[in-house]
């Protein structure tokens, strides 16, 4: 056998590697195009605060103007439901 031979079991065992290697870079290309969408709307949802408040960022204004409208969703259900 020369030195540029490998054994079968070798060929094998480098197949192997690379093909755990090839699906490892889908996965993390899969993961990346996914944060890529999750990052595209985080930001929709942050440029649509017109006003932000000063000494807060836009999350923070974002994130008080959601939790904000739902206590007020909240209070008119449970008003609605007492009325009728």
């Amino acid at each position: 056998m020369s030195m540029s031979e490998q054994p079968e079991a070798l060929r094998l065992a480098d197949s192997a590697h690379l093909g755990y290697r090839i699906g490892w870079q889908r996965e993390a290309a899969d993961e990346l195009r996914r944060l890529h969408e999750v990052e595209g709307r985080y930001y929709e949802l942050l440029y649509a605060v017109g006003n932000k408040y000063e000494g807060e960022s836009r999350h923070q204004t974002a994130l008080r103007y959601i939790q904000q409208s739902e206590v007020c969703d909240s209070a008119a259900i449970a008003a609605a439901k007492g009325e009728a």
